[in-house]
């Protein structure tokens, strides 16, 4: 009985082995680790929309260029979002009370590459990134530094990573439009309601739309609406 005790204690602290060591584009559910990465794609499905998700594990490696929209593609499905779940206490039960036991990083994209998520959220039907505040900012951004000429601005997403070769032009030519300015939005520190002298939101102008790499995660574009 002593023995079968030690076997399944020895079982319970493989576990979180087992769901860190799972293969890139599996669905099983296995660890703490996969646990908590399915419950966090569960709530974050958009607009409380009916459907199925999968946490799908990811290898998150610098020279990885499998994004989650491959990851999900790969098994039927469509991402909606990424996801990192960082090691901490809890998985190594090595915890104590009022210490930080997790920590998560939701990436509100699902193009992101190296590492980077390790863990895609993927869904039955195809579900749209909500806005974020970053969207907000570099629409307004792009918008007042539209040169004295009445014309449509789009802030458009770009990828962030250091392997990237396409610039702003390219992203904007892609949608028969024209980039005349591009700008990172860095992510934001948050100020209780009553701070002042702080650092809050930070932004970078480039005054280029030939920067590649990480570089510019929105390129401002120009052009009339029109099929593309």
């Amino acid at each position: 009985m002593k023995l079968l005790c030690i076997i399944f204690k020895l079982l319970e602290l493989a576990l979180p082995i087992v769901g860190a060591a799972q293969l890139t584009g599996s669905a099983q559910l296995t660890g703490i680790r996969t646990k908590m990465a399915q419950g966090i794609c569960t709530s974050i499905l958009p607009n409380l929309e009916p459907d199925l998700t999968y946490a799908v594990s990811r290898s998150c490696l610098p020279e990885s260029s499998l994004s989650c929209n491959a990851v999900c593609s790969k098994i039927g499905k469509s991402c909606f979002n990424a996801i990192h779940i960082y090691s901490s206490g809890i998985l190594n039960r090595t915890y104590e009370e009022g210490a930080k036991t997790t920590e998560a990083y939701r990436y509100e994209t699902c193009t992101k590459a190296g590492c980077g998520p390790n863990f895609c959220c993927c869904a039955d039907e195809k579900h749209t990134l909500p806005v974020s505040y970053k969207d907000v900012v570099a629409q307004a951004a792009c918008h007042a530094l539209l040169p004295k000429s009445p014309d449509n601005v789009y802030a458009v997403r770009r990828h962030c990573f250091p392997e990237s070769k396409v610039d702003c032009s390219a992203v904007c030519d892609k949608l028969k439009k024209k980039c005349f300015e591009s700008i990172h939005v860095y992510d934001s520190k948050n100020l209780e309601r009553e701070e002042t002298g702080k650092v809050g939101l930070r932004t970078y102008r480039y005054n280029t739309c030939k920067r590649a790499s990480c570089g510019p995660n929105f390129c401002c574009c120009v052009g009339w609406e029109r099929e593309v």
